[in-house]
């Protein structure tokens, strides 16, 4: 993991507070390797295909770039 280039952040869509799991999985990141929570993320937003998940999918997604340095967040889906 530390000669890695990107990292990739898996969100569940279902979540009900997918920015605070966003944050903390970052805090943990931090506490491991600073140097490694440096490196550039991309926050992919799981179970898009979901009607339920679907239905608020942009509030998910400004949910988190509410708090990501980044705006590279993007919902995707199993089916896709």
């Amino acid at each position: 993991v530390e000669r890695c280039r990107l990292l990739l952040h898996l969100v569940d869509g279902e979540s009900a507070e997918p920015a605070a799991e966003y944050l903390a999985i970052n805090r943990e990141l931090q506490l491991y390797s600073p140097r490694l929570a440096a490196t550039p993320q991309v926050v992919l937003v799981s179970k898009a295909e979901l009607p339920h998940v679907a239905e608020r999918i942009n509030e998910t997604v400004a949910a988190i770039r509410a708090v990501a340095p980044h705006g590279r967040i993007l919902p995707f889906s199993a089916h896709s």
